[in-house]
């Protein structure tokens, strides 16, 4: 049936019906109602079932009455506040119900049968009990219902299972063929014990201070007790209260006559175990098997031993020839066999065959007794009959033979049989026990299995709880995928055993894994505060880091109440709201409610102290009462208060008046808060210059008061405030700021970068249990007395000391003073002056040495040098004057001696109880602020320590103060307690120092997790069981409790530096190596600083001599390093790909000193690059807070070990020797060339043609015309010279063969002349000849210029070119006439001409290795036409010697065949065809 159909028949119930049926089960007594009702439903006759008595049905009864129990508690409960009364429990129930018949109906009311019914928290479908099983019921684990499954049909217990699976709400029903009768078969023990809880605080309810497993007894008040705690990584003794607990313990057992796990009965009736007559073994570990008592026998010693008889079996059989009535029922009495006779069947019968008894003849199986009546015939023993008749009996048929219901009867003998169990039975077959496999081996069945005995040698395995499967193979449940299994949402769940699973929190979230705590910040959201929070974020005060935070929260009531907290206004007054947001929260401190019970100072992150307090378990903080407090978070904790918390003289009603500090100088801030002399430093010396630069801002200064500067020791004075020592002065006050960073007081402790303007970097520390929510800087040796006082370049501190840089130390050097006497001399000006770098003090008469000595005639100088010793103020050591353990104020913590002084090591010599670097801790057996000594026995250990209480811990089995008195009753705890607890009085277990938990469970704290185990903040705190072990980082020395850095430079060896070097400490185990003036490197090496000279000082850097000399690497300011980055971007370069990079750019990886080169030359580059070596820097030339901190000259990373990192490059390259030709000279630079005459004069072999030009220009101003126009650099020429060895200096040439070796207006080169094309010169045409080059048929393999070969071509010039020819030029007469008579011979000639020249130019081919011939062809006149340049014009004439076009023929020339002019004949005429060269402004190169 379905739900709706269960809701429509209990619908039909009328309200009086239910009212009536409530008020009949109300009453005790009502039996009759509750079984009439019943019955009713079951026929379908009462009204009850009216509507579902139609159906007839069975099942509507059923759900007719579920429906009402879950109506009606009273119903199956008989009284109120049981399992019912809950409707949201009671419906997760599974409940067995079954069909009562009419008999049994009366039994339906008893409370607890009812019970026996009902299996909670699980909804077992038929399917669920198919394999069989246990099912604890609502009496209890002592009460189970047994699930078997039995030839297809399954049982609870005896009862089979008829209808299943009827859905009600969220349980099922079962209907079952009987009412189950309670098997009290277990008889489990039941213990309570009161046993103590962990001492812990006071204030935690006392749910949260009992033992898992265990109760709070509400009946005893909590006990005062005293408590281990880990407070700041030590274990100290606190006040704290414990609380008594019952602890339930069940010991599981069976009733007596059960036997097993499950305890079954064993053999024999219903409440009589082995027939009463012998004892089982029975019990939980019991077989079942039946030891019988004397006389008695059987499986379930059910009968007597075999002659025996009677109730006891005490009776002994006399039967001699016969058969026995024996057995507990028996009487003795004796059946013979044949042929006896008599009352113990010892009398034999003597007879014959056929002898009769009496009248009648015996039955051959019978015997003729002789009675007092007359012989009479009997049947023998094991026949039956007449006596004349007898039959063999046959005891089966009747009652099987007295044999067990589960045994086969087998006749053996007449009247004899023999039992034998059936298989699956065990036992003499009169009683037949199941035999349960379950007794070995589990039954097969598998470890995570359980053996259930289903039947006759039969088993059903069924996964145990917490696992999952058809029994032979089950895998544990993981309750983890349902729902996290209860865990927290930020928890993750864990299977750690069958149906057990562990809740741990996320990484980042702290709790016990069902509720699970983030940071502060987060918390504040969640718990409701989120204008709280919301407030500190527009305000930037984060409070996700470390921590720990207390934060005081203001209700949401508290900030309604106050109009102060109006978010929207706070920007205008920014820094005054923020500073109200960190009064509410305290740094570096998780705060419990018991820690706020006691009364104490707090200080808040703006500074506000806050005072504890407590009235009645009330804690108020100032005025505002803590009304609520949550978990411990990740990084703190929050408590909610009712009031906001305000600075003391503050009008709270308008705190918005207060003045913007944004708007104060630094003088301001100074002025009224008490910092004159210190700002008066800053002044004098010119930081305030630093500070105002806007590229240092916004700045965080820590200024030391006024009274702090005044207590200054007057040594320490003497030394900052000389005129001597100002650099020195100058690095103190730098030490003092922190650069283009505003940082507030909640991010100070745990501060990435406070790097100073001076280099060293500051340190910041909270303050212990003592000085809660106190700022130190540099581990604890100043205090900030003063926080937040912003001005407009940034925010300032005050100190109570002055700061120390570690590169200076506490310099309390001395000046002294010393005397020199000088020689004794004339008391002139010049004679009584001091040597340089003394001062003169006074002049003295003295006896002047001369050839008669005269008394006080000459003048002694007296001069005073001024000599500072190196010293170090007190609680100050070494070279470099660090500070003493446990700080300046108080070196080893006032506790013992500093070995002090410039020649002291800073060892401590601690006072007697006192050890450590520092003196900071007792040791070992010591205790306590004064670190007395213990007394506890070698039977105890001692709460020891500066914070211990000289209480003695004991072994277990001694007592006493001391631990000296041994227990006479040693103490045995149950259950036992941890191996690392001890069991004390009221069976408690106390966990042994370094261990935590219940006694029960005891494990080693993890101290290093913990303050970091009691080690200094820069130690690495170790834990090797119950030893924590410190170990100081490197650069720093001590025990790891108290770490000193350690000062590189004061090794023997410069701290490793150059000799050249002066070596700085700039943090601990860090030094600074700075090459000194004059010296340029790393500081590890240093070379002599070498100026770089130019190449152009030795043979003009191996210019021209007429070149410009420029050596680019001299003039380049960085000496040719230059930066580059990979096309990938930035840092992408490895060091082997940075090698192939530079040297693919010519050069290679720049070294460091040519990087320190480039950056006195002015390179600045943030960027790191590699270097020759595997090094990494980069170099700046001004302070960039972005690039260095600010440092100035070569950012070093050193040499990297890893050649797979990725950085930029910084590449060296020698730069070239730049030559440049002067002006009016033409070359590369390596070679200039002059103008025409130049070149002549400069070429050795040209000698002989330039004297005749100069001899030429001596004697006609044509000549001298000619030498200008050879100088001339406007004018482009091209100029034909012989070499000297075809010019003879005998040979002179006519001044116009000279002017014949001059083309004017363009520089010809040899590529541009083509083969038969005319140079056109003053005095006429030059014709090209020449044999083509085969590869380039364009250009000319060898050239003649008329029949002069050209041996060099293409001398530069600047104002034109020179071509060299073998011998010089014949210039043509002047305008000869060739007749018209002789054009035919002309003709002739011309052939002729051309045949010699051909055959003179293959000679000259061979004649000159230079012009190797190679096979050429003439051109053809009339084939190609003449050699052409780009962009020629026609018709263009030479300005000089040829007039423009005339409309006339010209003047015709006659010549003869030679060539000579001669007297004017007849001629032809000639028209001369020319196009100019390259556009130029003469017509030079014409068609032959």
């Amino acid at each position: 049936m379905s739900l709706d159909e269960k809701r429509h028949d209990t619908a039909e119930l009328s309200g009086h019906q239910r009212k009536g049926l409530q008020c009949c089960v109300a009453k005790p007594h009502c039996r009759s109602c509750t079984t009439s009702i019943l019955k009713g439903c079951r026929e379908g006759k009462h009204e009850m079932c009216h509507g579902i008595a139609k159906a007839a049905s069975t099942r509507s009864c059923i759900v007719c009455f579920t429906q009402e129990i879950i109506r009606n508690p009273t119903l199956s409960t008989g009284h109120q506040n049981t399992f019912i009364d809950d409707p949201p429990f009671y419906l997760s129930l599974v409940i067995m119900l079954w069909l009562i018949p009419e008999y049994m109906a009366a039994e339906l009311t008893d409370v607890n049968t009812t019970r026996y019914h009902v299996v909670l928290a699980e909804r077992l479908l038929k399917t669920d009990l198919q394999p069989g099983g246990y099912k604890e019921t609502l009496l209890g684990f002592r009460f189970q219902l047994g699930i078997y499954p039995r030839d297809g049909k399954l049982f609870v217990n005896d009862a089979q299972i008829n209808s299943s699976n009827l859905l009600c709400g969220k349980g099922v029903i079962h209907g079952l063929s009987a009412v189950l009768h309670i098997n009290r078969n277990r008889c489990d023990k039941l213990t309570f014990n009161k046993v103590k809880g962990p001492c812990g605080h006071c204030l935690l309810p006392k749910s949260q201070k009992c033992p898992s497993g265990t109760t709070p007894d509400e009946s005893t008040r909590m006990k005062k007790c005293r408590f281990r705690e880990v407070i700041e990584g030590g274990f100290h003794l606190t006040s704290g209260c414990v609380a008594t607990c019952i602890q339930k313990t069940v010991e599981l057992r069976c009733c007596e006559g059960f036997f097993g796990e499950h305890c079954e009965p064993c053999p024999g009736p219903k409440g009589q175990a082995c027939f009463g007559n012998g004892l089982c073994l029975d019990g939980v570990s019991g077989t079942g098997t039946c030891r019988c008592n004397k006389e008695f026998n059987g499986t379930a010693c059910e009968t007597c031993q075999s002659g025996k008889y009677g109730v006891h079996c005490d009776q002994e059989c006399q039967c001699t020839n016969g058969r026995c009535n024996e057995g507990l029922n028996g009487d003795g009495t004796c059946e013979c066999d044949v042929g006896w006779r008599g009352i113990y069947c010892d009398e034999k019968i003597e007879s014959k065959a056929d002898e009769l008894c009496g009248s009648v003849k015996c039955h051959s199986s019978a015997n003729c007794v002789v009675q007092s009546s007359g012989s009479q015939c009997l049947c023998a023993a094991g026949f039956e009959g007449n006596g004349t008749f007898c039959k063999a009996v046959d005891p089966c048929l009747v009652s099987n033979g007295g044999c067990s219901l589960y045994a086969v009867c087998k006749r053996t003998q007449p009247g004899r049989r023999e039992c034998v169990c059936k298989s699956g039975y065990a036992g003499d077959g009169f009683v037949c026990v199941e035999i349960n496999p379950c007794m070995e081996g589990n039954g097969g069945c598998p470890a995570n299995a359980d053996c259930i005995h289903v039947g006759p040698n039969k088993t059903s395995c069924v996964c145990i709880k917490g696992y999952s499967g058809d029994g032979q193979k089950c895998s544990m449940v993981n309750l983890c995928k349902k729902g996290n299994s209860g865990c927290h949402l930020f928890a993750q769940c864990n299977m750690t055993g069958p149906g057990v699973r562990s809740c741990t929190c996320a990484e980042n979230y702290v709790g016990d894994g069902f509720k699970c705590k983030s940071t502060v910040d987060k918390e504040l959201r969640h718990m409701g505060s989120a204008k709280f929070y919301f407030s500190l974020m527009i305000m930037d005060i984060t409070l996700k880091g470390r921590g720990p935070f207390t934060v005081f929260v203001p209700s949401t009531r508290a900030t309604k109440n106050t109009s102060l907290i109006r978010v929207e206004s706070s920007f205008s007054h920014k820094e005054t709201f923020a500073n109200l947001l960190r009064n509410h929260i305290v740094m570096c401190h998780t705060l419990l409610p018991d820690d706020l019970n006691q009364p104490r100072n707090l200080t808040s992150l703006s500074g506000l102290v806050l005072t504890t307090s407590s009235t009645q378990g009330a804690i108020t903080i100032n005025e505002a009462n803590v009304t609520k407090s949550d978990d411990i978070s990740v990084n703190g904790i929050i408590h909610e208060i009712d009031t906001v918390l305000f600075l003391p003289n503050i009008n709270r009603n308008n705190i918005w008046l207060i003045p913007d500090p944004t708007k104060l100088n630094l003088t301001d801030v100074a002025e009224r808060h008490g910092y004159k002399t210190f700002y008066k430093l800053l002044k004098d010396r010119g930081v305030m210059d630093l500070i105002n630069d806007a590229i240092n801002q916004p700045v965080t200064i820590f200024m030391p008061s006024d009274d702090a500067m005044a207590s200054l020791p007057q040594q320490q004075k003497d030394f900052l405030f000389h005129q001597h020592n100002r650099p020195q002065l100058l690095e103190y006050l730098k030490y003092h700021i922190m650069m283009s960073q505003k940082v507030y007081a909640e991010e100070l402790i745990y501060l990435e970068s406070g790097q100073t303007l001076q280099g060293s970097a500051l340190s910041f520390s909270c303050g212990g249990l003592d000085k809660i929510g106190e700022i130190y800087v540099n581990d604890g040796s100043c205090r900030i007395i003063q926080r937040h006082l912003v001005f407009k370049a940034g925010i300032a501190y005050g100190i109570d000391c002055l700061l120390i840089p570690p590169s200076l130390g506490g310099r309390c050097d001395e000046q002294t003073f010393l005397d020199l006497k000088m020689n004794c001399g004339p008391c002139t000006a010049s004679d009584t002056l001091c040597p340089r770098g003394t001062i003169k003090k006074e002049v003295t008469n003295c006896d002047l040495p001369t050839l008669f000595i005269s008394r006080n005639s000459g003048c002694r100088p007296i001069c005073t040098v001024n000599i500072w010793h190196p010293k170090c103020c007190s609680g100050f050591y070494g070279r470099d004057c660090l500070v003493c353990p446990g700080g300046a104020h108080s070196p080893c913590n006032n506790r013992g001696k500093c070995d002090d002084g410039h020649l002291g090591n800073g060892t401590c010599t601690c006072d007697a109880g006192f050890g450590g670097t520092a003196c900071e801790m007792c040791r070992n057996g010591f205790y306590g602020p004064s670190c007395k000594a213990c007394n506890c026995s070698a039977h105890g250990s001692c709460d020891d320590g500066l914070r211990g209480t000289g209480l003695c811990f004991c072994e277990e089995g001694w007592t006493g103060e001391r631990c000296d008195v041994q227990q006479t009753e040693v103490f045995q705890c149950s259950p036992p307690c941890s191996p690392k607890a001890i069991c004390q009085e009221n069976n408690s277990c106390v966990c042994r120092p370094f261990h935590v938990g219940d006694g029960l469970t005891c494990t080693v704290v993890d101290m290093c997790k913990i303050w970091n185990g009691g080690c200094a903040r820069e130690a690495k705190c170790s834990q090797r069981g119950e030893k924590v072990s410190c170990l100081c980082p490197q650069g720093h020395s001590g025990d790891g409790f108290t770490c000193l850095p350690m000062d590189p430079c004061a090794s023997g060896d410069n701290g490793g530096c150059h000799e050249h070097a002066t070596c700085t400490m700039v943090a601990p185990g860090k030094k600074k190596c700075t090459c000194k003036d004059n010296y340029i490197g790393d500081g590890v090496t240093c070379d002599l600083k070498q100026l770089p000279i130019s190449r152009c000082l030795q043979d003009n850097g191996q210019c021209h001599p007429d070149a410009k000399c420029t050596d680019l690497h001299f003039e380049d300011a960085t000496l040719g390093v230059f930066h580059y980055r990979s096309v990938k971007g930035q840092y992408k370069l490895n060091y082997t790909e940075a090698q192939q990079n530079c040297r693919a750019k010519g050069g290679s990886l720049a070294t460091y000193a040519q990087l320190s080169y480039a950056q006195q030359g002015g390179l600045n580059m943030c960027a790191s690059g590699w270097l020759d070596q595997a090094r990494v820097a980069y170099p700046t030339t001004y302070s960039n807070p972005n690039c260095g901190f600010g440092h100035v000259g070569i950012v070093d990373y050193g040499t990297r070990k890893n050649l797979s990192e990725t950085w930029d490059a910084f590449c060296y390259r020698m730069k070239e020797v730049h030559c440049e030709c002067k002006p009016g000279y033409i070359g590369d630079g390596f070679s200039c060339a002059g103008n025409l005459l130049q070149v002549l004069r400069s070429t050795p072999t040209f000698s002989n043609f330039l004297i005749q030009i100069l001899n030429y220009s001596e004697v006609s101003k044509s000549g001298q015309t000619f030498v200008k126009r050879l100088s001339d650099p406007d004018v482009q020429s091209t100029l034909f010279v012989p070499e000297n060895s075809g010019l003879p200096e005998n040979l002179t040439l006519s001044q116009r063969d000279i002017e014949f070796h001059l083309s004017e207006g363009q520089a010809l080169p040899l590529s541009q002349l083509r083969n038969n094309s005319r140079i056109r010169t003053r005095v006429g045409s030059l014709t090209v000849l020449g044999v083509a080059n085969l590869l380039n048929p364009s250009s000319l393999a060898s050239c003649y210029i008329n029949d002069r070969f050209v041996m060099d071509s293409d001398v530069p010039a600047s104002n034109g070119i020179i071509h060299v020819l073998q011998g010089p030029l014949k210039a043509p007469p002047p305008h000869s006439v060739t007749h018209v008579a002789h054009q035919a011979g002309m003709g002739v000639v011309l052939l002729i001409l051309l045949v010699a020249g051909a055959v003179l130019v293959g000679y000259r081919f061979y004649s000159h290795n230079s012009k190797p011939f190679q096979f050429h062809y003439f051109k053809d006149d009339d084939k190609e036409p003449a050699a052409e340049t780009e962009n020629y014009s026609r018709s263009i004439c030479n300005p000089v010697y040829e007039a423009g076009p005339q409309p006339t023929d010209p003047e015709p020339t006659w010549s003869n065949a030679s060539g000579a002019t001669g007297s004017p004949q007849p001629s032809v005429k000639v028209v001369d065809r020319h196009e100019v060269v390259n556009g130029g402004s003469y017509d030079l190169l014409q068609d032959s």
